[in-house]
């Protein structure tokens, strides 16, 4: 991250921040989302937090201010459509932080980065037809259009879909794929970055995998854990930010969790159940493995 401090009006570069950072030490921060968001401002160990705090590690001197806008359900079709639209006029709370969306985007902001699309293949609000993802993706686009304009943002990054369940061939992750691919050509249309979001928790799924045979990243199939998944996230969002320090601090977070992780024992898989004919009612059962 740069700093500037003007003295006799002379600007002296600090050796505070990493000059190759986008980020900037008076930055207003925005994160977008759904409920991996508003997990991530619920939760300590969500991914704002770790994001929060790992700023005022490396850059302690730094001022940013950090919003989290999460809102459990919601698609890029009901951001544009509702959330946006509704924020124009009145109070749009969102569910944890008591974070509000007209508040937030009454005022301009450095960075945005927009978490989305997830919701969008659960509901589903798109198919895995391609006129289908080109209408969603044009509804992305609306919504980029409409916060860029309320908040005049100096760097727009728009995240990856994390992984639905922990299988990349699974059907899910296949139009997840196909939406990414279309992200990352609308990001180079409308001069955006691309966070690695999605591709950051592939990674961590594998090594974790292969450190203990039965760990689960993403317990759900659709909410990464915290505080391994969330770790992953700040990550791809650091790594698109082009900050070698927040990245590097994440990087050794993720080894230093998946390096305690243990090899899963061998074991019997088993669940109790009333005998047949027998019914229960609070009475002592006997039971043969």
């Amino acid at each position: 991250m740069r700093t500037v401090r003007w003295i006799a009006g002379w600007g002296l570069l600090t050796g505070a921040c990493c000059a190759e950072s986008l980020l900037r030490p008076d930055d207003r921060i925005l994160f977008v989302g759904d409920s991996i968001t508003a997990q991530g401002v619920g939760e300590t160990q969500g991914y704002y937090h770790q994001f929060t705090n790992a700023l005022k590690t490396v850059y302690p001197d730094c001022r940013n201010e950090v919003i989290g806008l999460g809102f459990s359900g919601h698609t890029v079709f009901s951001w544009t459509d509702s959330l946006e639209v509704r924020s124009r006029t009145g109070s749009v709370p969102a569910n944890t932080g008591g974070f509000d969306v007209q508040t937030a985007f009454a005022q301009p902001a450095g960075l945005v980065l927009v978490l989305l699309g997830m919701n969008d293949i659960l509901r589903p609000t798109v198919t895995d037809e391609e006129a289908s993802l080109r209408v969603w993706q044009g509804k992305y686009r609306e919504l980029i259009r409409a916060i860029r304009k309320r908040v005049s943002p100096r760097e727009f990054v728009l995240c990856e879909i994390t992984p639905l369940t922990e299988d990349p061939l699974a059907p899910k992750n296949r139009v997840r794929d196909r939406m990414t691919q279309l992200v990352r050509e609308l990001a180079r249309e409308e001069n955006c970055r691309v966070a690695e979001t999605g591709g950051a928790l592939f990674d961590v799924i594998a090594r974790a995998r292969k450190a203990r045979q039965d760990y689960l990243v993403i317990p759900d199939t659709v909410h990464p854990r915290r505080p391994l998944g969330h770790t992953a996230i700040a990550r791809g969002m650091a790594a698109a930010l082009q900050d070698a320090k927040l990245t590097a601090l994440f990087d050794a977070r993720l080894d230093a969790a998946i390096t305690g992780l243990r090899p899963a024992q061998a074991a019997v898989t088993w669940r109790l159940k009333p005998q047949p004919g027998i019914a229960a009612e609070g009475a002592e059962q006997v039971y043969r493995i």
